[in-house]
């Protein structure tokens, strides 16, 4: 597992991924209006039937050695969206229904934002996960141990903006980089103003994913393992030169 310090290199370094994509792509961050979580229609069914979607733990997915893996219970929600559209992307792997939940409602219930992993697959796609959190809870208080806290009004991956007329938003980074959250409460189905639409599913995912162990982007190297304060300083000069 990760220290709290191995796990801000990893940070670095996708700030490090991201502000490169920024000058190969620009940045492009896009307002959203829902989570959305796509399960087969029988789960939601039932979750409607309890009132509750309860939280589970996370998987292996991702990094092996990220912390929250079979440590942390909660509910995987995706955030990006089309670029043609800016609505939820319009296929899932997961399943045909999906269950869409306010962002602003989400980010109430669990403000406080902690960076969990930075990871590839076989494609060649990266991965973000962020982690949300009730202040106090027992969630909360292991993230706090083991991980990365975000400013969620300032940060590249999930923000919460507010205009010169002191409305809110949220805004997330939609430049081909996958955004997860996990959401570390138990969703009250009456509450949570959700709606439930079918989507097109391309094809069924299951079961966790290693990330490519071989991608120079988002894996620790021994040399970095090894001065892992040199490395962050390091770092965070490059980032300078990103921004």
């Amino acid at each position: 597992m990760y220290t709290k310090e191995e796990l801000n290199i990893l940070l670095v370094k996708a700030h490090i991924y991201v502000c490169t994509c920024k000058k190969l792509k620009g940045l492009q961050c896009r307002r959203i209006e829902w989570f959305y979580r796509d399960k087969t229609l029988l789960d939601l069914m039932y979750a409607q039937i309890d009132g509750t979607m309860t939280k589970y733990g996370k998987d292996d997915n991702g990094d092996p050695e990220s912390p929250i893996n079979n440590r942390l219970h909660g509910l995987h929600f995706s955030v990006n969206v089309d670029f043609r559209t800016n609505k939820p992307m319009p296929y899932s792997v997961y399943g045909d229904t999906r269950l869409l939940i306010p962002a602003e409602y989400m980010l109430d219930e669990c403000p406080r934002l902690y960076f969990a992993d930075f990871f590839c697959l076989r494609r060649g796609i990266h991965h973000i996960t962020l982690v949300l959190t009730k202040p106090g809870s027992k969630s909360d208080r292991f993230c706090s141990r083991y991980l990365p806290r975000l400013n969620l009004t300032k940060n590249l991956f999930l923000c919460r903006v507010t205009d010169a007329k002191g409305n809110t938003y949220v805004e997330v980074l939609n430049n081909g980089i996958w955004i997860e959250v996990f959401f570390t409460e138990s969703v009250d189905m009456k509450r949570c103003q959700g709606q439930i639409q079918s989507v097109q599913q391309r094809c069924r995912r299951t079961g966790p994913r290693p990330k490519d162990e071989s991608c120079q982007s988002c894996n620790l190297r021994l040399t970095e393992l090894a001065n892992p304060s040199l490395v962050v300083e390091k770092f965070d000069k490059l980032l300078q030169l990103c921004l």
